[in-house]
């Protein structure tokens, strides 16, 4: 079975390594979605963990509508393709799209990872209200369809819950995704 850990950010870096080995002592292969990048700036841990890296079109700061649908089309034909079972989402930017694209393309098991409620909580003035005006009802919809949602601090999911977005009791506090102290 494949599951895929997706999350914003071109692959440079690897930064689940442990979520990774874990997975695949599991018997789970897996795959990181993430923005598309050239193939040569690709970490090549993602090759010797024997992870296949997929890029899709999604854009860290897009507002733009209609991008956002092509984005969730391509997103869905990845992820049908590739036959992916569950996804693992990290970061609020990547949930409308990537929840939304997982359940069109059939995929079982679809978890959110709170890790920061970033820039869209935090933007001020006439852009600020109107992204949140788009925003937060795509996030209260991928937060309603995801299987459960996992908030790394209390403090996000007493913001996301004072917004409203927060209407199902299928999360979890889990305090940080952890440092291996033995590698780092």
């Amino acid at each position: 079975m494949l599951v895929a850990i997706a999350e914003v950010g071109n692959g440079t870096v690897v930064v689940r390594r442990d979520l990774i080995q874990c997975l695949q002592a599991q018997g789970y292969r897996v795959c990181r979605i993430g923005q598309v990048t050239r193939s040569d700036e690709i970490h090549p841990d993602y090759e010797r963990l024997q992870v296949e890296y997929v890029g899709v079109p999604l854009e860290r700061t897009n507002v733009h509508p209609l991008r956002e649908l092509k984005g969730i089309a391509e997103v869905r034909r990845v992820l049908k393709k590739n036959e992916v079972q569950g996804v693992i989402i990290y970061g609020v930017r990547m949930f409308p799209s990537m929840v939304t694209a997982a359940k069109l393309a059939g995929v079982k098991r679809v978890l959110c990872v709170v890790n920061g409620t970033g820039r869209l909580f935090r933007m001020r003035g006439l852009k600020g209200f109107f992204v949140r005006f788009v925003s937060f009802p795509m996030l209260w919809l991928a937060f309603l369809l995801s299987d459960h949602i996992f908030f790394q601090n209390e403090d996000d999911l007493k913001l996301v819950r004072s917004k409203g977005l927060l209407w199902k009791r299928e999360y979890t506090i889990v305090h940080g995704s952890g440092v291996n102290l033995e590698h780092f």
